[in-house]
């Protein structure tokens, strides 16, 4: 439990004991999974394998959005398909 008060502190999250005990559970039922995920054969397996299949992507073409064509026609200054706000830092000099 000690591991489940250190996490909340670094987390900035107050757990009563009840849910810190929960999250302890949970924790070792975790680290359990992770346990038997170790023990897996993996003696076939090439680490240059392709694991995830390449699907066909349409291709990547720029385009004007609707949408954001209605977000900037609502903006109080917009330029260039940008909003336009007033400047916070100055430059020094």
């Amino acid at each position: 439990m000690d591991e489940v008060s250190r996490a909340a502190a670094l987390a900035k999250i107050k757990l009563s004991d009840d849910e810190k005990l929960k999250a302890a559970g949970d924790l070792e039922k975790m680290l359990g999974y992770f346990e038997i995920l170790k023990s897996a054969d993996l003696s076939g397996i090439s680490a240059d394998e392709e694991t995830v299949p390449e699907y066909e992507l349409r291709e990547d073409v720029p385009s004007e959005s609707a949408i954001c064509t209605g977000i900037m026609d609502g903006a109080p200054d917009a330029a260039d398909g940008m909003f336009m706000v007033p400047g916070t830092v100055k430059a020094e000099g």
